[in-house]
């Protein structure tokens, strides 16, 4: 037999083979990894999809907000309360009138049946029906077109306002639940009642959804969310209105019709932005548990941010970089009429 017809010997075997296994050992774990990622860019693409749906369904909750809440025009300030607050408010789970949270919002705005009227006389205390002037209605519509069941806000330029459930409707006359209000509303103020849609969205940290609130809903936007924030931004100039009765004060002014609210810095661009302590420092307008800071009168713009968590698989997550996001900067074209 000649050198070049002998076969390999064990030496030379054992080393191929202990080759071919480090091979092995290097290439698996980037097969596996390969493997993870091409499962979960079609996740992470269905997910940032659904959340682009998210974003727009919200925003155009925030920019109706205000609509329809109109108060006397004479005033100069059509907006008699806020439509926009840092808490979940008159829904499921509602937190106290007097906090405020990076991580939630609560919407107000007139609800599709544009039911709306002004009171005919003044109430004769908080417990009474509401009396409704119907020869201010809109022709065929029966008490302007409350409906028992239905969320009505009523608000005064005094700047006392609140929502509640349309308990009955009679001629000329609107009961409500709870059975007795925080105040006594009369015409004489601007007293205006209406029909809203209320709506909270906020971050459920256990479940690591969005939610969306309001009475007698509770529906997850979407899953797989790291955070949700909103970050408020004002006008500087302090808020004049609504205007309360002449010879009266209010949150907002005093008897004088001096402001009580001071000149804020200006932190982005043109406006100032509102912390967690800015709106919960007052001075408080309206009675508990419909109490809220009189800074909300300076709110002109909300930015919205949503947090995706990274992919996973069942393997665990993939390493793809940092969580996606998505902001937003919004102005509800309402917001202006409270400058």
């Amino acid at each position: 037999m000649t050198c070049d017809q002998r076969g390999l010997t064990i030496a030379e075997l054992l080393v191929g083979l202990v080759l071919l296994l480090l091979l092995t050992m290097t290439v698996l774990p980037v097969t596996a990894s390969l493997s993870r990622a091409s499962v979960a860019q079609p996740q992470s693409a269905d997910q940032q999809q659904r959340l682009r749906g998210v974003i727009e369904q919200v925003s155009e909750l925030v920019v109706r907000a205000g609509e329809g809440l109109g108060g006397d025009e004479a005033s100069g300030h059509a907006l008699l309360i806020p439509p926009l607050y840092p808490q979940r408010r008159g829904v499921t789970g509602a937190d106290p009138d007097t906090s405020a949270f990076a991580d939630r919002l609560t919407v107000v705005r007139l609800a599709e049946s544009s039911a709306e009227a002004r009171l005919a006389v003044p109430m004769a205390g908080p417990t009474w029906p509401i009396p409704v002037d119907e020869g201010a209605c809109a022709p065929g519509r029966v008490v302007c077109g409350f409906q028992v069941g239905g969320t009505a806000l009523l608000a005064d330029a005094r700047t006392n306002g609140e929502w509640f459930t349309v308990a009955s409707v009679a001629a000329g006359t609107i009961g409500h639940t709870p059975a007795a209000l925080t105040a006594t509303y009369a015409p004489a103020d601007g007293a205006r009642l209406v029909e809203v849609e209320v709506r909270a969205v906020f971050f459920d940290t256990r479940r690591r959804q969005l939610r969306l609130l309001g009475p007698g809903m509770n529906l997850a936007l979407i899953d797989g969310i790291a955070g949700f924030e909103v970050a408020w931004l004002g006008d500087p100039r302090p808020p004049r209105g609504p205007t309360p009765p002449t010879g009266l004060s209010s949150c907002l002014v005093d008897v004088a019709g001096a402001p009580r609210l001071p000149m804020l810095a200006a932190t982005d661009g043109p406006w100032t932005t509102l912390s967690e302590g800015d709106l919960t420092d007052g001075p408080w307008c309206g009675r508990e548990p419909w109490r809220f800071d009189a800074d909300l009168y300076r709110v002109r713009m909300l930015a919205l941010r949503v947090i995706l968590a990274a992919p996973t698989v069942r393997s665990g997550p993939v390493p793809a970089g940092p969580p996606a996001d998505i902001e937003i900067v919004l102005a509800p074209p309402n917001l202006r009429r409270m400058s």
